[in-house]
């Protein structure tokens, strides 16, 4: 998502997102984990979310002074707010409702 309209031009968006959402799959989950989130920190994303729909968790890091710091994990259960979207929450109830049942 981009919150920024001046990185918008008629060619399309220059610079990195503001807030990325990436739902894991298990055998790219450790490139979006390491190399992913360190692209996404040089480039200045705000807040990066990794849903690794197996485990049913949501990492969220949130960019402070150039850095990401260490994810906060929850459950995919509940309300989520956005941080640099004040006002906007992501209810991860609906969302979980459409993955396939935990495998024993």
């Amino acid at each position: 998502m981009i919150c920024d309209r001046a990185k918008t031009d008629c060619r399309g968006v220059r610079g990195g997102p503001d807030f990325v959402v990436e739902v894991l799959s298990p055998r790219t989950a450790s490139h979006d984990h390491v190399r992913k989130r360190r692209v996404y920190e040089r480039a200045g994303v705000r807040e990066y979310w990794l849903v690794p729909p197996v485990d049913r968790t949501l990492n969220v890091y949130r960019l402070e002074q150039g850095r990401f710091g260490g994810a906060e994990v929850m459950e995919l259960e509940g309300e989520t707010p956005v941080g640099i979207l004040p006002g906007v929450v992501i209810a991860r109830d609906a969302l979980v409702g459409r993955l396939a049942p935990p495998e024993d």
